[in-house]
Formats: structure tokens, C-alpha cells, sequence
């Protein structure tokens, strides 16, 4: 079984490398996605491994990704934390932006079996 810190250190090495989708092989199947808050299209909680990795996809589908920094990852206990900026423009309107958010992860059994995910407001 593989520690917090292994899940955490696989799962930044699967995101840098930019295999967003391959770091779902770290999860529980019946892990929670949580969201902010909600926006068009993508629901403020999904829950179970084929509904995280759906609104992955389509998140694909709907941005550009032109670059990634990554920081982390941040462990304590059975949670780990990892930062994202992502320099993305919206394929439906083509605006340009850099969304950052910290994506905090619980971690049970080796599996993360929960992603919960914090933004940076606009503008600040």
C-alpha cells in the first residue's frame, strides 16, 4: 500500500508530465470530486472514479492548455495539497487566462478517495 506522500508524488509526476487523466489510476472508485462552486456545466460535486473522470474529459474538451506550473506536493496527516496555475484559454469564447487553484487531496488505503479544489478570485 502505498503512502501519502508515494500518492502525492505520483499524482504531481503524472500532472507535470501533463497525464491529467493517468493520475486517476490513483483513486478509489468511490472518490468525491468537489468543486468551489458550481459552473455551467460542471457540477459543484460528482462522486465515483467514471464521473471525475467525465468532467476531466470535458474539461479537456472546453480549454486550451498552453502551460502548467505546479507546486508541491504539500503533505500532512492523510491529506496533501498541490498548487496549479494554469495559463488556459476557453475553447467557447477564446479568452485567454490563468486560473489558479490549490487542490487539496484525502488520502485512504493508499487511494485518494477525495479532491477538493479552492480558486484564486479573479483579479486579485
Amino acid at each position: 500500500m502505498d503512502s501519502v506522500i508515494d500518492v502525492a508524488n505520483q499524482l504531481v509526476d503524472f500532472c507535470r508530465a501533463g497525464r491529467f487523466l493517468e493520475a486517476l489510476s490513483l483513486y478509489a472508485d468511490d472518490a468525491v470530486s468537489v468543486e468551489a462552486d458550481e459552473q455551467p456545466g460542471y457540477p459543484e460535486r460528482v462522486e465515483g472514479i467514471e464521473a471525475i473522470r467525465n468532467k476531466s474529459i470535458q474539461w479537456g474538451k472546453d480549454h486550451e492548455v498552453h502551460q502548467v506550473e505546479i507546486k508541491g506536493p504539500f503533505v500532512g496527516g492523510f491529506q496533501f495539497a498541490v498548487y496549479f496555475n494554469f495559463d488556459i484559454t476557453r475553447k467557447a469564447d477564446g479568452v485567454r487566462m490563468n486560473l489558479r487553484e490549490m487542490g487539496l487531496y484525502d488520502v485512504t488505503d493508499g487511494r485518494v478517495v477525495r479532491e477538493e479544489f479552492f480558486y484564486n478570485p479573479p483579479n486579485s
